[in-house]
């Protein structure tokens, strides 16, 4: 396996080949957003390299030189899950954005809660940590690894504050939070609002024990 850059710019780990040609990056792009879709349609068990190349109009040949199986190509789309969370959600907190650290954490939250809901096959597949079949071992899941990008971009932007007993408290309060969406959205596309409220308040909870709460403020 080599690492890849689509056309959107995001990195993906699973891809077989590297292409070649620029005209590939946007057909790698085409194949990961058409798999997206089949997962919203049939769910990630149920998914096929031949569902997704007819999707995306392209020859199942042209699937399978990127992603040997379908457990490859669901874990390409966790990767891409990971970059976004980092690019479009990670890089925007800033204390001139978020004066309060805990306040950052909230945008977070929201960030992912959107995810749920507007973004095709996120519900299925998150950052696919779950699933079965993963296409290669690793020694750390893609949530922790989300916690980890988040835990050290709170610490950049609030070093006085943030320290380590917080940063493990982000990784708890990031896992509780996508399990609990992951129930919110299991039956309704819209989520189930009692328990999205109910999960946001549990991972500020956690990360606002009262022996923190003095800092949650700042």
């Amino acid at each position: 396996m080599v690492e890849a850059q689509t056309s959107d710019g995001e990195m993906v780990s699973e891809l077989r080949n590297q292409p070649v040609q620029a005209r590939s990056g946007p057909t790698v792009t085409a194949v990961l957003q058409s798999a997206a879709s089949v997962v919203d349609c049939v769910g990630a068990d149920r998914l096929t390299l031949e569902l997704v190349a007819v999707a995306a109009g392209v020859s199942i040949g042209t699937v399978y030189r990127y992603f040997e199986d379908s457990h490859h190509l669901l874990d390409a789309l966790g990767n891409v899950h990971l970059e976004r969370f980092t690019t479009e959600c990670l890089q925007k907190i800033s204390p001139r954005r978020n004066p309060i650290w805990s306040h950052a954490v909230g945008s977070v939250l929201d960030y992912l809660e959107n995810e749920f809901r507007e973004q095709p096959g996120f519900r299925s597949i998150r950052f696919g940590d779950h699933l079965d079949g993963r296409g290669h071992p690793r020694d750390q899941t893609n949530v922790s690894i989300a916690a980890a990008r988040l835990g050290q971009t709170l610490a950049d932007n609030y070093p006085l504050i943030i320290h380590t007993t917080i940063l493990h408290r982000v990784e708890v309060a990031v896992v509780l939070y996508d399990a609990m969406l992951s129930r919110a959205f299991a039956l309704d596309d819209s989520g189930d609002p009692r328990m999205i409220t109910t999960a946001y308040q549990i991972a500020i909870d956690h990360l606002t024990e009262p022996e923190y709460r003095h800092t949650a403020g700042r």
